[in-house]
């Protein structure tokens, strides 16, 4: 064998185990180490959540980038937090995943060719193939443009090679180097030849690469026209005085090849757009300056402050809206500006943890419920999943904290979240050595008049949470605790004394306790104070005795006072609502106002106003058991000849599935071409995954909407998509519901297959 053989089969080695190596480093797989690790569409714990992973799910880990890992996991590509996946195999840094070097191969590889070709540097054909004369064409791209010649196409080499600034070799005669030019003189940037959201190819790498020169693409040039060249093509628009709709179609492509395109850093005028002061996506000027320097200086804007209202800075202000409990929509409207230029706005956490602030008794929503799903899996928390942090929250966050050797506060903060999430967390069936409480507030004690201190304060809200003490939770046991210890032991059949021992303690804590509305209650014997506790469900019981249900008010979602208790007692004396009366609009709550307004003809948002309250206390409100199975008649509604406004933004409805059956309920985000709605609750996305067969779908299915007592005919796309606007709901996105005559998103044009389940649902009832 001459040494020419040797030579080419030792290349050909080397070029085999350097393929095989690049093989291995992505096929690097993962296991989530802890119960719930939350996979985001971007490397930041502000980005939008696609998932929520489980402990011991497995993950194909594509790169690191950071504290991050690029992974996929089913259908979804995102970023999870690194320290929280055990990693198996040799994991690439994103520098070392987006390189190209000798041996590698593929349609990167060729427009990498293509380039070099453009500027002089190739002869040879763009084969998709990295050899050595790629190679050589490489290091003499790098050298006469100042970069270190490795012959590795690395993120610094790759930008330079698609900028408008690539020098061209030294006395080429190829054409010029601008990749508008380029991109049109080859017929990839061809304006008879439109390009849209799903399309992939060269035309769209062209066009990437076109945004890219102009400011207002950052991303990998792969050809695939996502949501990431949609929104670049959109803010090209949008500079450029064009329809903004994210299409490619003639005059963005000739706009785009024009020596007349605008950059995205061209200097936007100096106003604003928006006469209401609201800033969104497209807005320019000095208002949106001054949002964006608001936005740097609390650290949730990384972008340079240039006045246009871009995708950096609707990322900053949903991450600003997230933090600070506002509505998550990247808008910036009054409520979130208000905020924002206030002394209480709060500014971007340093750390990464997924947990923004401490949960503590009182607070309400979607992070408290994942709170107290945690401690029921660990067998520290018993009742019932509410959202709401009430005394039996805080006795088992006690028990937790006490159990994993935390301070013991009932105050779930950092480190208590930290501990409930790792794989190291102790139920409270493990074995200690001091396991001689049930849970970590003391029963064992004995409390009674001229006792204070925090064990009395504890003693007086778990007595509110039951709706038998009304006055301030002052620590002090004094005559309105004894009188309202001596109510709940009349309730709960115990020794009437006033005096909150063991016995009175251990039932009070428990889920077993009977609160003061409850018609289940033991009528138990009584001295002094037994008049308290009376038996009805009327509200002429316990604490509730002299509330009387106001007509002139409007309860929502999040209140909590003795009128909802009021309200509660009636909605239980009508058989809408069979939960404890504590005084609190939660979901339990809000389900049973629906049910009532359903019944009862109004409008079902769940509010209870003036109307609602009126026909609640009124002789004509229709009970539950009242209510005599009724057929609706379908109606079809036409969506743009009155149709849209007949179920206005923020409304809530039920969805019938005309197949199988299935209810949930649902509330109108947005749409003008037809209509883009959440499901309401986590509890409403199930319902709709089994009624896709235990997934959402692509695929149209005949529907019925129910709203202020009409039922209309509709089609689902139940595949999540878009923004949301309602957290814990388990559906990162929106659905769309078509009627008759509504148009698909942005295409100007009526879905037949749309069309053809509507007709399906004008046939069926409710």
């Amino acid at each position: 064998m001459n040494h020419t053989s040797r030579r080419w089969l030792i290349s050909l080695f080397l070029a085999v185990i350097m393929i095989f190596s690049t093989c291995a480093a992505l096929a690097a797989t993962g296991t989530v180490s802890v119960s719930a690790l939350v996979l985001r569409e971007k490397a930041s714990t502000s980005s939008d959540a696609l998932q929520t992973l489980g402990k011991g799910e497995e993950l194909e880990i594509i790169y690191k980038d950071g504290s991050w890992y690029k992974v996929k996991y089913g259908r979804y590509t995102g970023y999870v937090m690194a320290r929280y996946v055990k990693a198996s195999g040799d994991v690439p840094t994103k520098d070392e995943f987006e390189s190209l070097r000798l041996g590698s191969r593929g349609s990167e590889v060729k427009e990498v060719q293509k380039r070099l070709r453009e500027l002089g540097y190739l002869t040879s054909s763009a084969d998709g193939v990295f050899g050595e004369q790629t190679e050589a064409a490489v290091k003499a791209f790098q050298k006469r443009n100042g970069l270190t010649a490795d012959g590795v196409v690395g993120p610094s080499t790759l930008a330079k090679l698609n900028s408008s600034s690539a020098k061209k070799a030294a006395g080429s005669s190829s054409s010029s180097s601008s990749s508008s030019s380029s991109s049109s003189t080859s017929g990839k940037l061809d304006p008879d030849e439109p390009l849209r959201y799903g399309d992939r190819g060269d035309a769209v790498k062209a066009l990437q690469r076109r945004l890219k020169e102009l400011g207002y693409y950052n991303n990998t040039i792969d050809g695939d026209y996502g949501s990431v060249t949609v929104k670049a093509v959109k803010a090209f628009q949008q500079k450029n005085g064009l329809t903004v709709d994210g299409a490619a179609g003639e005059a963005t492509i000739r706009k785009l090849n024009s020596s007349s395109a605008k950059k995205a850093s061209d200097k936007a005028e100096e106003k604003d757009e928006n006469d209401d002061g609201t800033l969104r996506l497209g807005s320019t000027g000095a208002a949106v300056k001054t949002l964006q320097e608001k936005l740097k200086r609390l650290g949730y804007y990384k972008s340079s402050i240039d006045g246009v209202y871009g995708s950096g800075t609707i990322e900053a202000v949903k991450a600003f809206q997230k933090r600070n409990r506002l509505t998550v929509d990247g808008v910036a409207g009054t409520e979130t500006l208000k905020v924002l230029y206030s002394s209480s706005a709060k500014a971007a956490e340093d750390d990464d943890d997924e947990v923004s602030e401490e949960l503590r008794a009182g607070d309400y929503g979607p992070e408290v419920k994942t709170l107290q799903t945690r401690l029921k899996e660990l067998g520290y928390y018993k009742t019932t999943i509410d959202g709401s942090y009430g005394s039996m929250t805080t006795a088992a966050v006690k028990a937790f904290q006490k159990k994993n050797g935390l301070s013991v506060t009932g105050v779930c903060d950092k480190a208590t979240l930290k501990k409930l999430n790792s794989s190291s967390a102790k139920s409270a069936e493990d074995a200690t050595t001091d396991d001689d409480d049930d849970d970590a507030t003391s029963t064992d004690q004995t409390l009674r008049p001229g006792s204070s201190g925090t064990a009395v304060k504890e003693l007086q809200y778990r007595l509110k949470e039951l709706g038998y003490y009304t006055a301030s939770r002052d620590g002090s046991y004094g005559t309105k605790t004894r009188e309202a210890v001596m109510a709940f032991q009349a309730r709960n059949g115990l020794t009437v004394d006033g005096i909150a021992g063991p016995v009175t303690l251990r039932k009070l804590y428990s889920s077993s306790a009977i609160a003061a509305g409850s018609s289940s209650g033991s009528s138990g014997s009584s001295s002094s104070g037994s008049s308290s506790s009376g038996s009805s469900s009327s509200g002429s019981s316990g604490s509730s005795s002299s509330v009387t249900l106001k007509t002139n008010q409007t309860l929502s979602p999040g209140d909590k006072n003795d009128q909802v208790r009021a309200m509660q007692i009636r909605l239980h004396e009508l058989g809408y609502y069979n939960n404890t009366i504590d005084g609190e609009y939660g979901y339990s709550t809000r389900q049973a106002v629906i049910a009532f307004q359903k019944n009862n003809g109004l409008t079902q948002d769940g509010i209870a106003g003036e109307t609602t309250l009126k026909k609640m206390v009124s002789s004509s409100a229709v009970a539950k058991d009242d209510v005599q199975a009724g057929t609706y008649v379908t109606e079809r509604l036409d969506w743009f000849n009155g149709g849209a406004s007949r179920i206005p933004r923020g409304a809530i409805f039920q969805v019938k599935d005309v197949r199988t059956g299935l209810v949930f309920t649902a509330k109108r985000q947005a749409g003008a071409y037809h209509l883009d709605a959440e499901p309401l609750t986590a509890a409403d996305t199930a319902i709709l995954k089994r009624i896709n067969g235990g997934d959402f779908s692509y695929r149209r299915r005949p529907m019925l909407v129910l709203y202020n007592g009409r039922v209309y005919a509709c089609s689902i796309y139940s595949e999540p998509h878009g923004t949301d606007t309602i957290g814990g709901n388990d559906f990162d996105g929106q659905f769309c519901l078509h009627f008759y005559g509504s148009k698909t998103h942005g295409t100007d044009r009526v879905d037949e297959d749309h069309q053809r389940c509507e007709a399906e649902a004008l046939q069926a009832t409710w």
